[in-house]
């Protein structure tokens, strides 16, 4: 199994949408796309909204800076982010 990871994540309300920036750290494979899906949730962990963002070309033991977006309006607790698929190079 992988053994990447995210860090510096930050979610950011705009008017109708939820961007969440944060860090990839790779592992020792190259991808060639990594698919990210991106959770909002509330206080429960309950899911409101799901939104999607890629990472192109990435090099082994790289980290590159990510977003993901989705549609959102109203409150929530959290975003978090999971990958949602890779295409190795």
């Amino acid at each position: 199994m992988p053994t990447f990871s995210f860090s510096n994540m930050t979610c950011t309300e705009g008017v109708g949408n939820v961007l969440l920036t944060g860090q990839f750290n790779n592992n020792d494979t190259f991808y060639s796309v990594i698919f990210l899906k991106m959770l909002i949730q509330d206080k429960n962990g309950n899911d409101l909204a799901t939104g999607y963002g890629n990472i192109s070309d990435i090099k082994p033991h790289e980290s590159k800076i990510f977003h993901a977006i989705t549609r959102f309006s109203g409150s929530f607790s959290s975003c978090t982010v999971q990958v949602d698929n890779v295409i190795p190079k």
